[in-house]
């Protein structure tokens, strides 16, 4: 359509351009005063995240003549510098329509020609440009890290669409837990939100690492007209508007805004009484967040002292980068013989831990490796053993002991007594009891029903306080925890209600909450000698209690009574339904994704009214929401995490269309239930990984494909490595034109790299016959010619390159891998044990079984280090069961054959920096490694101490070729261990 006289098509062309040229620099310097005039009030702002382009303040009109103006000129050019704040704000536009990985299709469709005139850098370009300039906002978190490019669109969006509903849902379930303080630290109230975000899609999960963004976005959702908001209003009012087509959302976020608006009201924060001593303490400690769960269990010996790993989320809410941190981290569980728990296993809450030994009073439950000295310090105060050294427990009718807090017993109630040196009173109403748990002793206490001075004196000597005939019943909503004494916990939104009982001689009682006003009360008014306590409005954190009693003139006298008062959020699972409901599905750890629920690294359980059956329906769905696999079946309720995973395994696991599906699915979700008990449900999402492998049956054959979500501009390098020589480093091409599926007849490791992220996986070769099977189970030549440390280094990061890659679930891939790995062992052995031990590796790789004197013979020469050899010969004659590396006891031999000074010598040259404790190095992470650790790992699984996996700079493997008798004790120890087919388990 034209206007005018008709011109020539080539001058007609030219100046339509000119046009759209004019257009565009009259929108650049349109926006270019619009964001200088916001730049310069938001530089001025304290703890402000910068200037988002959404923010451009432009009107819908103006929008489409900036979407047309863009379109025609990429249709033909690529954009002038003058030009450049338009492309900015329209790649934001589609950026806040973006959904999933949707973003580069969607530009190319809505602009045709962007691929080819523009390309991907140019968006990363004018982005950084638009940050040095107007003082912009930077993506952060670890998605912004491997989509580098995309991130920057998204982050300016603000709050994509498909992620406005999340966030609603999310401060509608926050709402209970927010305080005025949050409310007034937007950056306070990301951290809290971003710790809750556990339940949403992993694309929100991903959205909320950038926590300013999150607490400033929230804020301004929340705000109210006294407070200017940390968006411009034209940006807040059109979420606000796209959030109110969806009915839910609209709700959600009304709820929150007057939740937020009724605490603003008040000026007084609803949090945790951070002040407030811990019931039955006596050292004013501040009380734990998350305190930990202890309790007496029945077992077949008596009775064992058991911990729960406690929902450390309320810790996390509170305090940056924590979560992360423990994530990153190993630790070590009190009273049970320090080994060492797998990174992140704090994480997963709810975890019941056996202790072998008494742990003390008011000692630290955690010990943690690889955590700032910060974190470390906050588990220590965060989480310890109760304070005093005699824990008493309340027998109930689970024939459980549970912790009593407060210390109090009560007439005709049965408890156990648990401590070190305890010896039973000369009383037949006290006994003792075994228990499972060394330096520990076990009372058990039947207390009479009447508490004369006598019983009164005993019970004091023990350690404990006799309750008064006034008692405590919780009423109303059951509460998450009761010992029967005087510590409860309720969920945040729950009205505790307190009976109180009594056949005393009672007038008044006043009851104060938290030190404030006491209420009166007058019991001769009261029914039946009985009050029901309503406790309205408590806000989360620790609350006490006190009640006082006034008794008639010469009536046996009443002490105060205290009761402890946790409330607390619900507990932050993976579920659906709660411990009030018929049914509840959980899945632990809190953060799995799909990967985890596939591989066995999470748990499922399924709750439910004991020895009915229901209906577990699974199903799979791609990136376009279509369900490509599903499967329901029965399973027995409740169902526990090994009935699962032997349920899934044969149900899900082993069927071919979960085998077909799986590697192209973006999403699980489980559902449990049926008509007559309801539904409950849990998603499980795909990590978006920057590359992955997926494997998939294509003509009869395994073929595999690389998915590919990181989008840095770079472009993606495939090599592989053949079984028989595993560390010769090939090309790799690809079967497709577009890069996906990798082929080759005799398999290998594939390993894909882009811009220092990579993904690596083991394709089987492919066999159609006896022969061929025979040839490809050939013999693994790991070819190594010298003696050095490098070299040691270099195989010690060929086994891990190896070890740590995806595996298919093929029988042949397994066993080639192995194969792999044996000969990697072999050759550092050899390499490191010296022509003699040579000999034996060459035996045993050939498939010969090595007595224990034949590898005794090969430590060292005749009469040369006896001690030694005598020491690790009982070592490896042990036949102990246990699957445990011998780190501590190998320590004792090595400890007994060299002197104190020259071990500590060996343990500080070997390790990386740090202080040395006898053969204990301080590694830089944190993290403790002995020396005899170092040297059992290099002879059973050397890939754990590959530098390409940690942060460290790698081992001095000198110490090693220096002293190789040490090192062969550990082989020895190894190969025995695994000819008995008890290869050790290493964390």
């Amino acid at each position: 359509m034209q206007y005018g006289a008709v011109a020539p098509a080539a001058e007609s062309s030219a100046s339509a351009r000119t046009d759209v040229a004019a257009t565009l620099l009259a929108l650049h310097e349109r926006l270019d005063a619009h964001f200088r005039t916001l730049a310069e009030t938001r530089q001025r702002l304290p703890n402000s995240n910068g200037v988002y382009a959404i923010e451009h303040g432009l009107a819908q009109g103006d929008l489409s003549v900036l979407d047309d103006a863009v379109k025609s000129w990429i249709a033909q050019a690529y954009p002038s510098q003058e030009h450049r704040l338009p492309f900015v704000v329209y790649t934001t536009e589609v950026g806040y329509r973006y959904e999933g990985d949707e973003y580069w299709p969607t530009l190319e469709r809505r602009a045709p020609g962007w691929e080819r005139h523009v390309g991907r850098p140019f968006v990363k370009s004018i982005f950084r440009w638009f940050q040095r300039t107007y003082f912009g906002a930077r993506p952060q978190g670890r998605w912004a890290e491997h989509r580098s490019i995309i991130s920057w669109p998204i982050t300016h969006a603000i709050l994509p669409t498909d992620l406005q509903r999340q966030l609603a849902q999310l401060l509608y379930e926050c709402r209970g837990s927010l305080t005025s303080e949050l409310l007034d630290h937007a950056d306070q109230l990301g951290d809290f939100l971003g710790a809750h975000a556990y339940k949403a899609s992993k694309r929100f999960q991903q959205f909320a690492q950038n926590t300013e963004l999150l607490g400033n976005v929230a804020a301004a959702l929340l705000a109210d007209g006294a407070n200017t908001p940390p968006i411009i209003p034209s940006a807040l009012e059109r979420i606000k508007r796209d959030l109110s087509e969806v009915r839910e959302a609209r709700q959600w976020l009304s709820d929150a805004r007057s939740s937020a608006d009724r605490i603003r009201i008040k000026g007084a924060s609803r949090g945790p009484s951070s002040q407030r001593r811990f019931v039955g303490s006596t050292d004013g400690r501040t009380p734990p967040t998350s305190p930990v769960e202890f309790w007496l269990h029945p077992v077949d010996a008596g009775w064992q002292l058991r911990l729960r790993v406690p929902d450390f989320t309320p810790l996390f809410a509170r305090r940056r980068q924590l979560r992360q941190d423990v994530a990153q981290a190993k630790c070590r569980v009190v009273g049970t013989g320090g080994k060492r728990r797998a990174t992140g296993w704090l994480l997963d809450y709810g975890q019941q831990v056996a202790l072998t030994a008494w742990p003390g009073g008011d000692e630290p439950v955690f010990e943690l490796d690889r955590a700032t000295p910060e974190t470390v310090a906050l588990f220590a105060e965060e989480a310890r053993t109760p304070a005093t050294e005699r824990w008493l427990f309340r027998r109930s009718s689970d024939d459980k002991g549970h912790l009593v807090r407060s210390g109090l017993v009560r007439p005709g109630a049965q408890y156990l007594l648990l401590g070190p040196g305890l010896e039973a009173p000369p009383v037949d109403w006290v006994h003792e009891e075994p228990v499972d748990c060394a330096d520990g002793v076990v009372l058990a206490m039947d207390i009479p029903q009447d508490l004369g001075s006598d019983v009164s004196a005993v019970i004091h000597a023990l350690g404990c306080e006799s309750q008064s005939s006034v008692t405590f019943t919780p009423l109303g909503v059951v509460p998450a925890a009761w010992d029967g004494a005087g510590y409860g916990e309720w969920l945040l939104g729950d009205q505790p209600i307190l009976g109180l009982s009594s056949d005393h001689e009672i007038t008044t009682f006043t009851a104060t909450l938290d030190d404030g006003e006491p209420i009166h009360v007058q019991w001769e008014e009261t029914t039946d000698g009985f009050v029901a306590l309503e406790l309205s409005d408590l806000g989360l954190g620790w609350h006490d209690l006190r009640l006082s009693f006034l008794v008639r003139e010469g009536a046996r006298p009443i002490p105060d009574l205290r009761v402890g008062i946790r409330v607390r959020e619900a507990e932050a699972e993976r579920t659906d339904g709660t411990f009030r409901q018929p049914l509840r599905l959980r899945v632990r750890p809190q953060s799995a994704s799909l990967e985890d629920l596939w591989d066995g690294r999470s748990t499922v359980q399924a709750d439910g009214p004991y020895g009915l059956t229901t209906t577990v329906t699974v199903s799979l769905s791609d990136a376009d929401a279509s369900v490509t696999a599903q499967r329901a079946f029965q399973v027995p309720l409740p169902l526990t995490a090994a009935q699962w995973r032997e349920v899934f395994d044969a149900q899900v696991m082993q069927q071919p269309m979960f085998q077909d599906a799986y590697d192209d699915a973006i999403r699980g979700q489980l559902e449990l239930g049926d008509d007559e008990l309801g539904y409950v449900s849990v998603a499980l999402e795909r990590e978006l990984e920057p590359l992955r492998w997926g494997f998939r049956r294509s003509r009869g054959r395994t073929v595999l494909r690389l998915y590919q979500s990181a989008d840095t501009g770079g472009s993606v390098k495939v090599s592989r490595y053949p079984f028989r020589a595993p560390y010769q480093r090939k090309p790799a091409t690809a079967e497709d034109s577009l890069g996906f599926d990798f082929f080759d007849a005799e398999g290998g490791l594939f390993v894909a790299q882009l811009d220092g992220h990579e993904a690596r996986a083991i394709l089987p070769p492919t066999v159609r016959d006896i022969r061929r099977l025979r040839r490809v189970r050939g013999k693994v030549r790991v070819g190594v010619t010298g003696r050095s440390a490098a070299l040691v280094t270099q195989l010690v990061d060929l086994a891990n390159l190896w070890s740590e890659s995806r595996c298919p679930g093929d029988w042949l891939a397994h066993d080639r891998r192995s194969a792999v790995d044996k000969a990697v062992k072999s050759a550092i052995a050899s390499m490191v044990g010296g022509q003699a031990w040579s000999r034996l590796e060459l035996r045993y790789a050939n498939g010969n079984l090595l007595s224990i004197a034949e590898l005794e013979t090969g430590l060292a020469k005749p009469r040369d280090w006896q001690p030694y050899r005598t020491d690790v010969l009982r070592l490896a004659s042990d036949t102990n069961s246990s699957l445990d590396p011998p780190v501590e006891r190998f320590a004792v031999v090595l400890g007994g054959c060299l002197p104190t000074g020259r071990l500590s010598e060996l343990a500080h040259r070997l390790g990386v920096g740090g202080d040395v404790a006898g053969s204990r190095v301080v590694r830089s992470d944190g993290s403790r490694l002995l020396l005899s650790e170092v040297l059992l790992r290099l002879a059973s699984v050397p890939g754990s101490l590959s530098s390409r996996s940690t942060s460290e700079q790698g081992l001095d493997f000198n110490v090693v070729l220096e002293r190789p008798v040490l090192f062969r004790g550990a082989r020895m120890l190894a190969i025995v261990a695994e000819q008995r087919g008890q290869a050790w388990e290493w964390d």
